[in-house]
């Protein structure tokens, strides 16, 4: 199975993605612009992606891809598709009961992410509102990312890699003929939910069409899913220290009125090379890697991890200096207008400078803990990540006031 070419279709679809995705934030953002509703859009489309990518798509993936692709080698597909029920019905049911306290303790959570806004009561509770409709998101995500897993492992890329494209034009649906900034707000948080069951379905479509039959089980602690469990115990702290600094970097800045619309727009140009090269390399890698560990004779990892290493950085070094370059002139012309002012731009393009420095290891980060996941080894990931978050919250409390 070659590693550039699924790599290939990942990007390729990844850049689909990110170009609905571009057309979705810069109608969002010219609607929405850098003020209280803005952030408020912001905190209901971060909280919900923290969960989902902490658990959905990072934990839970490098935990049951590599035993699902076991099972499958070792037993059989009926025992991997047994295993796979086993799973999702666990999965499921505990991201939909994240889903529901996170909602009932949405007032105290908005607290800690959102708490420059506590003073201003509309602005507020117009974020609590949006971020309860918005976490239904993480029950479809969640599904999803099991779905995928399954695709992944038989070298189905294609429409794990096109789903999320759902997402993009379900927003862009219920926001391209409103006018109001709050309506908008209100239509486009409605729609994340809706888009996380519509990519669900798709992905569970294509299941079925491979011959894997998935359904709801008993939820029970078997063998095998206590297996995941173990794995992604360290695995959560391994995959969230990305997210948890910027779910830090959120809470900063909203002492600052507009701080996390820029934050979130510059985010969105540097999640482009991160989407791209470092996601894309990374779900293509960890299956292989997975196969290769479980059949060592092949000598296939150390061959996947170097041209993953090359392919990355033959990509990802060009990215990061354009955004370090030129982040007002990308920023202007991708962002500026409407209630996006230049302004807003700059101050982005700020934020920008400092993200495309740190691309390469953020891609690097992709491509070298897939080796660790694939041999069961969570612990040293867990390790560095911790290491990362305090020393982002030191350095980020301090520089910030």
């Amino acid at each position: 199975m070659s590693l550039a070419r699924n790599t290939l279709v990942q990007a390729g679809f990844t850049l689909l993605s990110r170009l609905l995705g571009y057309a979705r934030d810069r109608a969002i953002s010219n609607l929405l612009g850098a003020g209280w509703v803005g952030d408020a859009f912001a905190t209901a489309q971060t909280f919900p992606n923290l969960f989902r990518r902490i658990l959905a798509e990072g934990a839970f993936s490098q935990a049951f891809v590599p035993l699902y692709a076991k099972t499958q080698a070792e037993i059989g597909k009926d025992k991997a598709a047994e295993v796979a029920s086993q799973a999702f019905s666990v999965l499921t049911l505990v991201a939909a009961l994240v889903t529901i306290l996170a909602q009932l303790a949405m007032p105290w959570i908005m607290l800690v992410i959102h708490g420059g806004y506590a003073d201003k009561p509309q602005a507020f509770q117009f974020a609590i509102l949006l971020t309860q409709i918005t976490m239904p998101y993480l029950v479809g995500m969640a599904m999803s990312s099991l779905f995928s897993g399954v695709l992944n492992t038989a070298g189905k890329f294609a429409l794990s890699a096109a789903a999320p494209t759902l997402l993009n034009l379900t927003i862009l649906a219920a926001v391209i003929f409103v006018k109001e900034p709050t309506q908008a707000a209100l239509n486009a948080a409605v729609a994340i939910t809706i888009a996380g069951v519509l990519q669900a379905l798709a992905l569970y479509i294509g299941c079925r069409r491979l011959g894997v039959r998935i359904g709801f089980r008993v939820p029970r602690l078997t063998p095998e899913v206590r297996a995941i469990v173990l794995v992604m115990g360290p695995s959560v702290i391994a995959g969230s220290a990305t997210h948890l600094n910027v779910l830090v970097s959120q809470s900063l800045s909203s002492f600052e009125v507009g701080a996390k619309s820029w934050l979130y727009a510059a985010d969105r140009l540097f999640q482009l090379p991160l989407g791209l090269i470092g996601v894309a390399i990374g779900v293509a890698l960890l299956p292989r890697l997975a196969r290769a560990v479980a059949s060592p004779e092949t000598g296939d990892d150390t061959k996947a991890l170097d041209e993953a290493f090359v392919l990355s950085m033959a990509f990802t070094l060009p990215a990061a200096a354009a955004l370090v370059v030129a982040p007002f002139f990308l920023m202007q012309g991708f962002w500026a207008g409407g209630q996006f002012t230049e302004a807003d731009a700059r101050a982005t393009a700020d934020a920008l400078f400092h993200y495309g420095w740190g691309v390469p290891a953020f891609v690097l980060i992709r491509i070298l803990a897939p080796p660790f996941f694939a041999r069961g080894d969570t612990k040293r990931p867990m390790n560095f990540a911790l290491i990362s978050v305090l020393v982002n919250i030191g350095l980020g409390a301090s520089l910030f006031f």
